[in-house]
């Protein structure tokens, strides 16, 4: 990676760690070292929700370049605590990972080219092609709320649940999120929708992991939690949707997205 003393980055990968030392430790050297041989401008943000198990000592120890460290006292949830590492980053994009050995860092540059080729706002990896899933309740959780999305958005995605997600970051900027736990990742699907982003998505490799080998998210609960998340973004006004401060800067911008939305409501 190129001198941290630059002040605008290529790429902010976004790390966010809640006892994850098994995973850490098998993969997260390996992933930093790879991400370092690319001939970009980048940073890593690794943000610690807290964790009891070893994973906070671990990510101490931890001496690279461009590598930014951010502990919570008090488990503020995935996306409370993905919302604050990103309030940090300096990159062009955004890559949302998830350092669980699930998913490969490859498919995160694959992503990125995507996103400079096709222009897109967000560009999302899917793992259904494969059909790769331990869990047929998992499966079918996201055919379910994928397919809800397209139908409540009028959009084509494949895989709404699915990491890595880049997003631009000046596009981020302009959105307004609230949530803090799993349904950060379909707040962040929705909102874009509710924008007219580009939307592009990838196949990538996926291996999953069981509960006993530290799979976190609950099929039922947070799955619940995702549609209400999905039901809100879908049917709330526009000005919830974008932050105020972008309705100054470019009035005209969003009043022709507020007129689009307030009709089809």
């Amino acid at each position: 990676m190129q001198n941290s003393k630059k002040k605008n980055k290529d790429i902010s990968f976004i790390f966010c760690v809640f006892n994850e030392y098994p995973s850490l430790n098998n993969n997260l050297k390996r992933t930093i070292r790879f991400i370092s041989k690319k001939k970009y401008s980048q940073e890593i943000i690794i943000i610690d929700n807290n964790s009891t198990d070893g994973s906070r000592e671990f990510i101490k120890s931890l001496n690279f370049p461009n590598l930014i460290k951010i502990y919570n006292n008090k488990n503020i949830g995935k996306g409370g605590s993905t919302r604050k590492a990103i309030k940090k980053s300096k990159g062009k994009y955004l890559i949302i990972y998830d350092i669980d050995n699930e998913y490969k860092i490859e498919d995160c540059y694959r992503c990125y080219d995507h996103a400079k080729k096709t222009e897109s706002n967000l560009v999302i990896g899917s793992r259904v092609y494969k059909k790769n899933f331990i869990y047929m309740i998992n499966y079918l959780g996201v055919i379910f709320l994928s397919k809800l999305v397209n139908i409540l958005f009028q959009s084509h995605l494949t895989d709404v649940a699915s990491m890595p997600k880049l997003v631009e970051k000046k596009f981020y900027d302009k959105l307004n999120f609230i949530s803090n736990g799993f349904d950060f990742d379909f707040e962040l699907i929705t909102k874009s929708l509710r924008l007219k982003a580009k939307i592009t998505q990838i196949d990538v490799i996926y291996s999953p992991r069981s509960y006993k080998e530290g799979k976190k998210i609950r099929a039922f609960k947070d799955g619940i939690l995702c549609m209400i998340r999905i039901l809100k973004d879908r049917f709330i006004s526009l000005k919830k949707v974008v932050k105020w401060i972008f309705y100054d800067y470019n009035f005209c911008y969003f009043y022709k997205f507020y007129f689009i939305s307030f009709t089809i409501l």
